[in-house]
Formats: C-alpha cells, structure tokens, sequence
C-alpha cells in the first residue's frame, strides 16, 4: 500500500500527457483545414469555376443591354493598364448571355491598389463615341476590352473582342463575334472568329479603318522597308468580299492601286500602275 501514492502520480501525469496530445492533433487539423481552404467567390461571380482568378471587374453600368462581369488572372501591370487572362461573362436579366475566353485580356486605367486577391472592382464603361460620317480607325478603341460595332454592315452589331498586342508591331488584335439564337438557344456565331480564317475579320488590329460612308472595311499590312499594302473590302453580292489592293511605300505613298476583277469565279488581279 505504500506504493499507491506513486502508482497514482504515474497514471495522473500519463493523463494530463494524453490531455494535452489530443489538444495538439485537434489544433493541428484545424490549421489544415484553414491551409487547404479556399476564399469563396464574390456574390454575383460564382458562375466562374474555382481556379486561379485573381481579380474581379464588374461594371456599374449596361453595356448593349449587358450586364458585364470579368474574372482575371492578372500577369502585368504597365503604365496603369493590367494585362492578363480573362473569362467574360455578358448577362441579360442575371442570365449569362455568352462568355468568352481572352488570353490577352487588358484593361486600362485600374488603380493596383485595388487589385487583390478576390476582390471586386467596379468600373464604369465610356461607351465609345462613334462618329460614322468619316472613317474609324480601330486603334481609336485600344483601350478598351471590349466593344459592340457594326463591322460587316448588316446594321446589328457584333461584339468586338481585344486581344492585347497580338496584332502586328505589337498592336491590338480584335476579334468580332455576331450574337444571335441558334435553334432557340442564346449562344454567339463563330463566323467572325479568327480561328476560322476568314478575311478580313481574321486580320483585325490597330491598323485595321471601317468607312460606313463607302462601306469599305480595310486591312493593312507593313512589309518591312517597302511593299506595305492595305486590302479594301466591301459587301459583293451580299458577301464581303476583297474588291482592291493598294501598294505603299516605306514612307507611306500610294504606289499603285490593283483593281479585283473576278471573271468565271476566276479572281484576277489588275494592277493599275
């Protein structure tokens, strides 16, 4: 018996040693889980998947009738213009329209410090003022991530997509998609799109001009020191189509105009020097 006061201090200690054991691997899961979370979206962005969206765009106002929200994963900040990949979202009465993919995104006067991660930012968009009696140049929207404009003439406007310096010289590239209703459904048509090669949608930049007065749609493209050409286009027979060719050279004179002629779907190239 007068060894049951130690026997009794041996099993207390080995007590208070499990106690605090269990404390520890409690506290250790609870750190996990906190590790392993993840900060939920926004309210109104859960429509993006869960991934590496930094930032978040939302815009105060309607553009086109859209609602617009843009998730991006920023990857340069130049100059107050922030560069990186996007998921575009245009939404008609909390329904999403379309969404769209940029790899190239940009977006220009956004403060840094407001970049963050999961945070929301609310911009107003400056509808571009588009004068249609004179030519427009498309670097006149450059700094804009997006735009609607009327580029095949058909009076409905296509949404136009900036794709940021992929165009020659490092330019904009644009890309101009035509909403419509496919079978019933909201979706956008490819036709315009520039994975699908066709002129001269495919080959939109800053340099690219639409003159709605001649419903012209032109191209240029500099071909180093000299032999730079611009192509016109302009709607044939319901279709747009390349309707000439001017040559300039490396200080920006026209050198010669070639005139299209198409004979028994045959196409010639006529050249006016």
């Amino acid at each position: 018996m007068k060894h049951l006061p130690i026997f009794l201090l041996i099993v207390l200690v080995c007590l208070i040693g499990c106690s605090k054991s269990g404390q520890t691997d409690s506290s250790d899961r609870a750190n996990d889980t906190l590790g392993t979370s993840h900060k939920p979206f926004p309210l109104g962005f859960e429509l993006f998947d869960n991934g590496d969206n930094i930032c978040f765009v939302k815009y105060r106002n309607k553009i086109n009738g859209f609602d617009v929200r843009i998730a991006v994963r920023p990857f340069a900040y130049i100059d107050s213009i922030l560069f990186g990949s996007a998921e575009i979202a245009f939404l008609r009465n909390d329904t999403c329209f379309i969404s769209l993919q940029n790899p190239f995104f940009r977006i220009d006067s956004l403060n840094i410090e407001n970049i963050g991660n999961y945070d929301v930012v609310e911009l107003v968009y400056n509808q571009p003022q588009i004068n249609k009696t004179k030519p427009i140049e498309f670097k006149e929207f450059s700094s804009l991530p997006f735009f609607f404009l009327d580029v095949n003439f058909d009076e409905e406007d296509e949404l136009i997509m900036n794709y940021a310096r992929q165009g020659q010289r490092y330019s904009n590239a644009y890309v101009a998609y035509g909403l419509q209703y496919w079978n019933g459904d909201i979706g956008y048509d490819f036709l315009y799109d520039s994975t699908r090669g066709v002129a001269p949608f495919s080959d939109l930049d800053d340099l690219s001009e639409i003159d709605y007065t001649k419903k012209e749609i032109s191209t240029f493209y500099y071909g180093g020191y000299s032999d730079s050409e611009k192509r016109i286009y302009k709607p044939i027979n319901g279709k747009i189509s390349l309707h000439r060719i001017e040559d300039y050279d490396s200080l920006g004179w026209l050198l010669a105009r070639r005139q299209i002629l198409r004979v028994d779907t045959i196409t010639t190239y006529h050249n006016g020097r």
